[in-house]
């Protein structure tokens, strides 16, 4: 298990799994430093791109994100962002037992291949897990994008989230991909360096859409969690 563990002054809430994108690393750090201010026991968990783990998102075994759910206290809620969001909703639907509610920002509704060159993302049971079983979820599931994701359209995909599984929806007109990084800091829209691929991406967005949207989801967030 590779991540980093961040944990209130007090008695906690409950337990955060936060599963960052297709950066890789541990991208969610900031984000758990910031729910563990609020009372929470954070776990941002990276789980391809560093040493001991996967070089690229591809086999990356849903058991390991059970895991890691089973060290935090809880109830344990699931906290993706854009490929990460394929996680959470896997490790909710395929070990409801373990997860208590699920937040996907920039979502999808659907698996994807494997990043980058395609392959499979996702094993399940050491098999390709090439399906989200939605209707396995048990539990609330949030689902927050921006109408001006041009990476990949999260905003479809909430709205599916919603006819399928009744999933609550915030869109954020405007906004584009990476509604989900930290709120109050100065947001980075249009072209995209990935730093994995050294590809150029355009998350879409404006600054002032981006910002609004980080800021008014930040509370919806902590009320998803029972904060």
């Amino acid at each position: 298990m590779v991540g980093e563990m961040y944990r209130p002054g007090g008695e906690s809430r409950g337990g955060v799994l936060l599963v960052g994108g297709s950066e890789g690393g541990v991208s969610t750090r900031f984000q758990a430093a910031l729910l563990a201010s609020r009372g929470f026991t954070a776990l941002a968990v990276g789980y391809f791109g560093l040493p001991g783990l996967p070089p690229t998102l591809h086999d990356i075994p849903i058991e390991y994100f059970a895991t890691a759910a089973r060290l935090l206290p809880p109830p344990v809620r699931v906290v993706g962002y854009s490929r990460g969001s394929e996680a959470a909703l896997l490790v909710a639907a395929l070990h409801p037992d373990l997860i208590g509610g699920t937040i996907v920002y920039d979502p999808a509704s659907r698996v994807n291949p494997g990043f980058p060159g395609g392959g499979d993302a996702w094993t399940h049971g050491g098999s390709a897990q090439t399906v989200i079983p939605l209707a396995s979820i048990e539990d609330p599931v949030l689902a927050i994008a921006g109408t001006d994701d041009r990476l990949w359209p999260s905003a479809d995909a909430a709205l599916t989230l919603w006819q399928r599984i009744g999933a609550e929806i915030r869109l954020y007109d405007g906004a584009g991909h990476g509604v989900g990084a930290p709120p109050y800091l100065t947001p980075a829209t249009g072209a995209y360096l990935h730093p994995r691929t050294g590809e150029v991406f355009d998350r879409g967005g404006t600054r002032e859409a981006d910002a609004r949207a980080r800021a008014e989801s930040w509370p919806e967030l902590l009320a998803a969690l029972g904060a």
